[in-house]
């Protein structure tokens, strides 16, 4: 899947165990000042959700993610995170020393009418195990290694008690979501992105690129089924997105959250074009001729915001041994490498995440 414009599965696109505590909206934690207290351990997904909910979804979907017209119906998805949310998630991914990235699902639910579903998003934290057997990663036990495991033991304050989750991904009508500022639903937008200065991440994508993939699934119709399961994103890289999110509230960007589309397009190694999750920052913007404000969609890229971010994720190609010109994921993540040795560079809007299927660890 891919994002906005950070593409992973699905597009941009967490850390902290022992515990984080929020900052207020319009303060920016720091990599070094996460605030992480010995709260409780709890089950959860990194945006509130609890594990055996999440689990119920997410393998009620799997059932019935490539089903076609004999399998739940395919509807826009989308959900949006606040800063106040974002911070929370950030600190937690800081505080947490064995995150290594995050894997985002897609979970179903009905009320026994096949016809009546409704999805969620699900961002579940996954770490390194090279160990060998079974394990849970999601839609059923693996047999094989699990490079990149799932798990949801947690010990964030705001994961404690009964607050509703982060970014309720229920479907809606395209329609009602433009007046929000989820302009990629609109198929008269023209959505255009500023050079970036800076050299772009791997999971980059064009915005018109991604417009056309969220298009796709919501306005022409394409009823087939789903056909992907989730995607996963490396820990550095959404840890980044998050960091300038925050980073960069004041004007003239104005930052206010991440949205994340469900679209289809992205070409996998067998030519089929797959589900994946775009990842969009979001802006404050006021609504003409009102007092009333939106969290618009922004696509200009975030590496030129905050470039010592996003450059802690890349090892330059001299270390490497390549002959291109530019810079690679750390080539000790060697699922990255393949990664991008097989599909090179995205530009413009974020994605670029291993997919399951075909790549489930």
């Amino acid at each position: 899947m891919k994002n906005l414009f950070y593409v992973a599965g699905f597009f941009v696109i967490a850390y902290c165990l022992g515990g984080c505590k929020g900052k207020s909206p319009g303060r920016a934690a720091s990599a070094d000042t996460a605030s992480c207290p010995a709260t409780p351990v709890v089950k959860k997904t990194l945006n509130g959700f609890g594990y055996d909910y999440a689990n119920q979804r997410i393998n009620d979907y799997c059932k019935n993610f490539n089903n076609g017209v004999s399998g739940y119906p395919v509807k826009p998805v989308h959900a949006w995170y606040s800063i106040d949310q974002i911070q929370k998630m950030y600190n937690l991914l800081m505080c947490e020393s064995k995150v290594n990235g995050v894997r985002f699902y897609l979970g179903s639910e009905t009320s026994g009418n096949p016809n009546d579903v409704n999805y969620h998003i699900f961002l579940v934290t996954t770490y390194e195990d090279h160990g060998s057997g079974t394990g849970q990663s999601g839609c059923g036990t693996v047999t094989k290694q699990s490079i990149n495991r799932d798990y949801y033991d947690h010990n964030a304050d705001y994961l404690v008690g009964s607050d509703p989750p982060f970014g309720d991904a229920l479907p809606r009508n395209p329609t009602q979501a433009i007046s929000d500022g989820a302009r990629l639903y609109d198929a008269a937008h023209n959505p255009t992105e500023k050079p970036c200065t800076t050299r772009k991440s791997e999971h980059y994508l064009d915005a018109a690129v991604a417009h056309g993939w969220v298009l796709k699934r919501a306005i022409n119709n394409d009823v087939s089924g789903f056909n992907t399961k989730s995607e996963w994103f490396d820990a550095c890289f959404i840890k980044a997105v998050f960091h300038t999110i925050l980073a960069n509230q004041s004007s003239p960007t104005n930052l206010s959250g991440l949205r994340i589309y469900l679209g289809k397009g992205y070409k996998d190694e067998t030519g089929m074009d797959r589900d994946v999750f775009i990842l969009v920052p979001t802006k404050v913007e006021q609504v003409p001729g009102s007092n009333a404000t939106i969290h618009a969609d922004y696509y200009d890229c975030l590496e030129k915001l905050n470039p010592q971010e996003f450059n802690k994720c890349v090892t330059p190609l001299a270390a490497t041994g390549r002959s291109e010109n530019g810079i690679l994921p750390d080539t000790n993540q060697s699922h990255i490498l393949k990664h991008i040795e097989k599909y090179g560079y995205w530009y413009g809007g974020y994605d670029n995440g291993e997919m399951c299927p075909n790549s489930c660890n």
